[in-house]
This record gives structure tokens, C-alpha cells and sequence, in this order.
């Protein structure tokens, strides 16, 4: 079966990664790599990351602190599967987070991404227990894409670029409204495929503190798409670089 390399950027959530990880090695596909980018966390992210011991794991690091996306990309450029899983160190997958959407994939080889349902999981419930309540938890059933239910082609990337690294937050629907002003076709299935945290350290409560920040990102996106839209945009971070 194809590799599928799940990327983990973290960065301050040293509650949390230990979990995530756990909930990577107990996939039902074992053919995966696990790579933890480290973005220059200032606590025990990478501490806590080395204590879930399995060969699967790469654990990387930025001398300093780079950003979300960047943290992201450093990941893509080192992995060396067929299909990118990107998956935030304060969530977790299912465990058929990656069977289900590698499934598809395979069976409708033209399409290179798809996406599914992610529970919403509030609070700091571990592994374990979103396992035994995930049949209670509420999730999402709107047809929206939710970055920890998305799986794609590797080739994506070196064909129409990486993560847009000046946006720090919200780089993945850029990337997903990228593609899909570029022909790119989605597909969508209905498993559920990971478990998502909402708590006060998490980006989208970091942008709802700060409005300004988020207005920011919001207009560099929409100049971005602009872009796109127009012809003018030109990918500029380089699919070749060091790691």
C-alpha cells in the first residue's frame, strides 16, 4: 500500500502532542510516516513528542520560529509518501483517518484530494476517551472542508506549490481555494476522520482575540485569490530548499 506521510507542525502544545501522536501509531494503515516539525517551540513540545516511541516518527526543528506554514512545509519537503496527511498537534485522527480517504483516492485516481467529517472535541479529553465518546460527540455534517479531514496527492504540492508562508494562520484554504481556482477537482466522503479541540490556545481563538490580526490575514488571503483569479500569482515559495 502507498506511503502516507501525516505532518505535524507544533508549537507551544506540549498538552497536547502526545495524544495526537497516539492517535497516528494506532491507524488501521500502518504504511506511514510521522514527521513533527518543531517551529522553535518555547515549551516541551519536542520532549513530549520523543516519549510516544515508534520508528514512524521524525522529529524536526527550526532553530527559529518560522510560522504555522512554514512549519508545514519544512514537513512536505522531508516526507517521501505518495499522499500528504497534515494533521495540528492539538487534534487527532480517527482510526480510519487515513484508510477511508486513502481508499478513495485509490479507487478514483483523478482526483488528488479529498476531505471528510472531523469531530469537534472541546476541552482537553485525551486519546482514549474521544475514542470511547466519539459515538456521542458532536460533529460536523456541513459540506465545508475541515483541514484535519483532508488528504491529498504529494504531487499537489510540487506542481502548484506549497504553503503560502506569509500567512501565518488560514494557509490551508488558501491552498484548498488555490487549487480550486486552478481546475483542481475534490472528492468528499462522509467518514469521520478526526477529532478537533476547541480551547483558548488555539489558532482560531488567537485570531478571535485579536480582530486586527485576523482582518490582516483575512485581506492577505483575499489579495492572494485576486491573484490567482487574474493570472498574476507566482508561487513564491520555492518547492526545492533545504530543510
Amino acid at each position: 500500500m502507498p506511503l502516507v506521510s501525516i505532518i505535524i507542525p507544533v508549537y507551544k502544545y506540549e498538552r497536547y502532542i502526545v495524544d495526537c501522536l497516539v492517535s497516528c501509531v494506532n491507524q488501521e494503515h500502518d504504511d506511514i510516516e510521522i514527521i513533527v516539525v518543531d517551529d522553535a517551540s518555547p515549551d516541551r513540545s519536542s520532549e513530549m513528542a520523543e516519549k510516544v516511541r515508534d520508528k514512524r516518527i521524525r522529529i524536526l526543528g527550526h532553530t527559529t520560529n518560522k510560522g504555522y506554514s512554514a512549519a508545514k512545509n519544512t514537513g512536505i519537503r522531508a516526507s517521501k509518501g505518495k499522499y500528504i496527511r497534515t494533521l495540528d498537534a492539538d487534534d487527532m485522527l480517527t482510526p480510519v483517518g487515513i484508510t477511508k480517504p486513502l481508499a478513495f483516492l485509490e479507487g478514483n485516481l483523478d482526483i488528488p484530494l479529498v476531505h471528510g467529517i472531523a469531530y469537534k472535541l472541546d476541552g482537553g479529553p485525551g486519546y482514549g476517551k474521544a475514542l470511547l465518546k466519539q459515538s456521542k460527540l458532536p460533529f460536523d455534517t456541513r459540506c465545508k472542508i475541515h483541514a484535519q479531514g483532508v488528504m491529498y496527492k504529494k504531487e499537489l504540492h510540487e506542481r502548484y506549490g506549497l504553503y503560502y508562508e506569509k500567512m501565518r494562520s488560514k494557509s490551508d484554504k488558501e491552498f484548498w481555494n488555490r487549487l480550486m481556482l486552478l481546475g483542481v477537482p475534490f472528492g468528499r466522503i462522509k467518514s469521520k476522520l478526526a477529532f478537533y479541540r476547541i480551547h483558548h490556545k488555539s489558532m482560531l481563538a488567537m485570531r478571535n482575540r485579536n480582530p486586527g490580526y485576523d482582518r490582516e490575514i483575512t485581506d492577505m488571503y483575499n489579495e492572494r485569490l485576486k491573484a490567482i483569479k487574474a493570472g498574476t500569482w507566482k508561487e513564491d515559495t520555492p518547492w526545492l530548499e533545504s530543510c
